[in-house]
Parts: structure tokens; sequence; C-alpha cells
């Protein structure tokens, strides 16, 4: 029941909402659920953005993310940018498994910024993992494994000292 365009939409509303300014946000057109017929643009789009922004740090999907669009991701991540800091984000509904072991301390603000965003994806919204008091007990409990009232967590793929 929602346009076709929905998630361009949401994505778009969403960064919108956490203030990342329109030029540093790219929206691809591939098929849900199909990334793996696109491995090869995806990784040539990858490699394009490395060369063009040169970054010293790469976040993305976890290698154990169970969804599969998130594992061809995680996959071309890791190719594209392997000589590049980087760690996985943590989607808890979407792992078995997951090494928590970099975390970022994160105050009100921050979490009450993750919620004004997850509620652009209107789509998404019946989904257990966009309730608010889950996104905030999550970073409650990752926040008290390091001593802190909210945090987040990161699996450290690479990383450069």
């Amino acid at each position: 029941g929602f346009p076709r365009d929905a998630l361009r939409t949401e994505v778009l509303e969403a960064t919108q909402a956490l203030k990342i300014p329109p030029d540093n946000v790219h929206v691809l057109k591939f098929p849900v659920r199909r990334l793996h017929e696109h491995r090869q643009e995806i990784l040539d789009y990858l490699v394009n953005i490395r060369d063009e922004i040169k970054p010293d740090l790469v976040l993305g999907p976890s290698s154990h993310d169970l969804h599969q669009d998130h594992q061809i991701v995680a996959a071309e991540v890791l190719r594209a940018f392997k000589t590049i800091r980087m760690a996985a984000f943590e989607l808890p509904w979407n792992h078995i498994r997951f090494d928590a072991v970099a975390f970022a301390s994160l105050d009100d603000s921050h979490v009450q910024s993750k919620i004004r965003a997850l509620r652009c994806y209107k789509t998404q919204a019946e989904r257990p993992y966009f309730d608010p008091e889950l996104v905030t007990s999550w970073a409650r409990m990752r926040g008290m494994q390091i001593g802190v009232k909210y945090a987040e967590c990161f699996e450290i793929i690479r990383w450069r000292l």
C-alpha cells in the first residue's frame, strides 16, 4: 500500500532529520533483496566513492548480518575499503552473533535523534525493532557495558593505529 519510491523518500527524510547534507546522501536504485545480482555494480560504485572522498573510517553492515542484502553490502564494502579503518554497525534483530568490541558513548540527544530518524520510515513502523522503547533500551544496555547511560557498539573489521 506504499508508493513505489517510499524507501527512497524515507531515507531522504531520515537523513534530513539527522541533519546530513543532501549532497552527502546517495540513494541507489538496486532492487531490494536482489543485490546479489548487482555485486559488481555495487563494488564499482563503492570504489568510485572511495577514490572521490578518500575516507579514513568506513562504517558498514556486519558480515554476520542475516539479511541477504546486508551481506552483499558488507562483502563489497570490505572489498572496496580493505585498506581503510573499518567498523561494522549493529542491527540486533539481524544478528545471531556480533563482536561488540568498540563502543561510542551517546547522550540523550543522540538517542532522540535516532528515534526521530527511525520515525521517518513509515513502511517499517510496525516492525518491533523500530519501537522507541527498544531503541532506548538497547542504547542503555550497551551504555551499561561501558559505564555510561547510552552507547552504541561496533565490530572492528580493520583498524590502523
